[in-house]
């Protein structure tokens, strides 16, 4: 009896001190990812800030302003700078796109620009789209070992997006991040290279501007009332 409870006296304080360790070891573990986590957000949030200050950038959306001007008259030295500029830009775009959805819209070519823009400059850029398309949710988990399916590791969420024949990965934000799969729904955004950025909001207000290319009466619409594009 006396053995006994000498050995309980002595593991007691062994127990302590295991469950102290896990314990100690579980923290630092926890720790450890959320400073990985929070380096690579400022690493990332340093390099949206380099790619929005960047000339390359810039450069094509003061050209594309030009463009758009009405009186503004291109020639093929015009032409061949902006298919220039936007070559040099098609890979920071794809970055943008990645890190920051809403700024990649922001630095879009318009629908009514994008369409009479010269083929050896369209073919360089992302295409606005404005359709109705299946929007998917899945939610992939992820494993160790993927010999050994029991032993997950975590998850994460996937999104695409269907429209007609093609498929998209899809890049969301503000309320779209909360949208569960939804078919034949309106959609709105940009594509590229099988990417697409999904506005949050599937309406577009059309300006009178562009009444003309989405074939709008104007006769039709009254002071009061506004134009919107729906998928």
């Amino acid at each position: 009896m006396k053995n006994y409870k000498r050995a309980i006296r002595w593991i007691s304080p062994v127990l302590f001190a295991t469950l102290l360790i896990a314990l100690s070891l579980l923290f630092i573990v926890h720790a450890a990812k959320d400073s990985h986590s929070h380096s690579i957000k400022n690493s990332q949030d340093d390099r949206l800030k380099n790619i929005l200050a960047s000339p390359v950038l810039s450069d094509f959306d003061d050209w594309v302003n030009k463009f758009a001007a009405q009186q503004y008259s291109l020639d093929e030295v015009d032409i061949e700078k902006g298919r220039v500029l936007a070559v040099n830009r098609r890979e920071l775009f794809k970055e943008l796109m990645t890190l920051s959805p809403t700024s990649a819209l922001d630095h879009a070519v318009p629908s009514e620009t994008y369409s009479r823009m010269p083929a050896s400059i369209k073919k360089h850029l992302e295409t606005p789209v404005s359709a109705y398309g299946d929007f998917k949710v899945y939610v992939v988990m992820l494993h160790q070992n993927h010999h050994s399916p029991d032993m997950m590791t975590g998850s994460r969420i996937e999104r695409e997006v269907t429209i007609g024949d093609s498929k998209y990965r899809a890049l969301v934000y503000g309320r779209r991040e909360n949208i569960t799969t939804k078919l034949n729904i309106p959609l709105q955004g940009i594509t590229l290279d099988g990417v697409m950025v999904v506005d949050e909001d599937p309406v577009k207000r059309v300006p009178p501007s562009q009444y003309q290319a989405l074939h709008v009466d104007r006769a039709k619409v009254v002071d009061s009332e506004a134009v919107a594009e729906v998928g």
